[in-house]
């Protein structure tokens, strides 16, 4: 019986803040719209920005992913720390100027991921190569 309770005060605790901090910086198709045309994307761009997002991070500004190459992509449109921010052991170029850790901010995010897309275009992102039909085509109602 007291391991039950324990088991039941530990996913209080733990379980439900879990929960709330992976979905904590998540935001609307709307707020990632507002971030991309900021960082100087078109209106004819961010449709398919926010779709790349919507696969990149499903719109969570502070999602990571360790690639195998030991590399790590950051937040919302999953930037890659190898080649675009600095303070991450394999960081490399630094091509945003921005540490890595300043990723996680939405805005900071959409400002590099434009230095991305004007670089490398929409197929910088694999959520874009393997959704492209859809995110040529997204529509989003702000």
């Amino acid at each position: 019986m007291r391991f039950l309770l324990l088991l039941s005060f530990i996913n209080y605790c733990f379980g439900g803040n879990l929960t709330q901090s992976l979905e904590y910086n998540k935001q609307s198709e709307c707020d990632v719209a507002k971030y991309l045309e900021k960082a100087g994307f078109s209106s004819s761009q961010v449709p398919t920005m926010v779709c790349i997002s919507k696969y990149e991070s499903s719109y969570n500004c502070d999602a990571t992913n360790k690639n195998t190459d030991g590399s790590t992509d950051y937040g919302l449109l999953q930037i890659n720390s190898y080649y675009w921010c600095s303070g991450d052991p394999n960081s490399k170029y630094n091509e945003c100027g921005t540490s890595c850790s300043s990723l996680f901010d939405c805005q900071k995010n959409a400002n590099c991921a434009h230095t991305v897309y004007k670089q490398q275009g929409y197929t910088a992102w694999y959520g874009y190569q393997y959704h492209k039909q859809e995110c040529d085509n997204y529509v989003i109602d702000c």
